[in-house]
């Protein structure tokens, strides 16, 4: 056994309670059950941003330094690259194991992983994240490749399909200083075709640059990775828009949908705000689904998400756009329709709904090669040989769920500084019914 550390930032920032991805927990859950110590840092508590980011405050950094320190890792997993703060590697001697959730541009601490690479495990998830990985960091070793690729902890149920098709996620058609937040604040557009060219360029090498330089555009985020973001709402919002009459249940995250039905407002009629992040609500939801949806990602152009092998661990049958990765995997199993316009999708959704037939076996033939090709216990293995670190025992396994329940978090903030606006204005009125000289000292 080994005790296991875990550093992610959350994509489950709109509920109450705390929650990992319910990718992150099924790989925790997992370390568990094979028997070892893990500590998973839920990273929200401790930065605002998941690649461009301050720790919160001295004393907190050091209140979970001091627990990493004596949980003292024997290994790290890390997702994006993420860590609160850059001690956590420059303190620790342990191996660093990083999974590349989106693409190089999302990574924190970019400039330590040279540092430190002889300490990195990369995970080698499918080509395009290889190649991104080769293509950022020259300086890999082929040795330092581990293969992991796809992987769930989802099970088959076997119970009534109330629901014809369902989707489980988002539209990246909300965040702040966006492309759209450009071309807004221009006065003329001498740039437009060119940012066009540029975008076309791009959309061939997702994983690249993106060649052009916005001038004077303030933003946080990457250009890279808002350009990833433009293109897949358009993706996404044209092939639900083709689904809205078969049957469509969404669910995720609200502002998504709220800000699409402005354009299609039988989005947000469909959408449905029951909370669904947790492998319970998750798996429930694909196999109560006759046929589960998978939406095109910009950057996945050989590979997919890690909702895919959930769905295909489920009973429901999925419906996702043409990828090479899921053709290799099935390979030899069975062979399941994939679309390449949003109006081919909704064609293989009505023959899809017709056949019930044809929808359990390809659902059971599913099941099997998940069986055989995508278990997390395997993918854990290969890291064990690779490491050399031992991750599978008889002992009973633990997991500390890290979290600072007191923090102030930026809806704390934005409600002082609303409240604050509010007295200001209270203020403002209530000094023009006072002399002039008077009102003066009190603003």
């Amino acid at each position: 056994m080994a005790k296991v550390l875990i550093s992610v930032f959350s994509n489950v920032t709109f509920t109450k309670e705390k929650y990992h991805d319910s990718f992150v927990q099924n790989f925790i859950n997992v370390l568990e059950r094979m028997g070892n110590d893990v500590m998973s840092i839920f990273g929200n508590d401790y930065t605002d941003h998941p690649f461009k980011f301050k720790t919160i405050n001295y004393i907190l950094k050091q209140e979970l330094l001091e627990k990493v320190n004596k949980f003292n890792p024997d290994i790290i997993i890390t997702f994006n690259n993420y860590f609160p703060c850059e001690e956590i590697i420059t303190k620790t001697d342990c191996p660093i194991i990083l999974y590349t959730a989106d693409g190089c541009d999302f990574f924190a601490f970019q400039d330590l992983i040279k540092k430190y690479n002889d300490r990195y495990i990369y995970l080698n998830l499918n080509e395009s994240i290889y190649s991104n990985l080769r293509e950022y960091y020259k300086f890999i070793k082929d040795s330092q490749f581990c293969d992991f690729g796809y992987a769930t902890d989802f099970r088959r149920q076997n119970i009534d399909q109330d629901i014809n098709i369902s989707f489980l996620g988002s539209i990246p058609n909300v965040c702040f200083g966006n492309l759209h937040d450009y071309f807004m604040s221009v006065k003329s557009l001498p740039y437009k075709d060119a940012f066009f060219d540029a975008l076309e360029r791009f959309k061939k090498n997702t994983y690249g640059k993106f060649d052009m330089v916005l001038d004077n555009f303030q933003t946080n985020i990457p250009i890279e990775t808002l350009a990833i973001w433009l293109i897949t709402t358009k993706d996404r919002f044209m092939t639900l828009s083709n689904l809205t009459d078969l049957g469509l249940d969404i669910y995720g995250w609200k502002p998504s949908f709220v800000y699409a039905g402005m354009q299609n407002y039988e989005l947000f009629k469909l959408y449905n705000p029951d909370i669904c992040v947790t492998q319970e609500q998750s798996e429930f939801l694909y196999n109560r689904s006759k046929v589960s949806l998978n939406l095109p990602n910009a950057r996945a152009q050989v590979g997919f998400s890690w909702r895919v092998p959930d769905i295909l661990a489920s009973q429901s049958v999925l419906l996702c756009n043409k990828r090479k990765d899921l053709d290799r995997l099935l390979k030899g199993y069975t062979k399941i329709p994939q679309y390449e316009s949003p109006l081919e999708a909704r064609d293989i959704a009505q023959k899809l709904l017709k056949d019930d037939v044809w929808r359990k076996d390809i659902s059971i033939a599913c099941n099997q090669m998940i069986e055989d090709k995508c278990r997390f216990e395997d993918k854990i293995r290969n890291i064990q040989v690779h490491t050399g670190i031992c991750l599978e025992s008889d002992k009973k396994g633990s997991h500390i769920f890290l979290t600072n329940k007191f923090k102030v978090n930026s809806d704390t903030n934005i409600n002082k500084k609303k409240k604050k606006r509010k007295r200001d204005k209270i203020l403002h009125e209530a000094t023009k019914m006072l002399p002039y000289f008077i009102a003066k000292k009190l603003l």
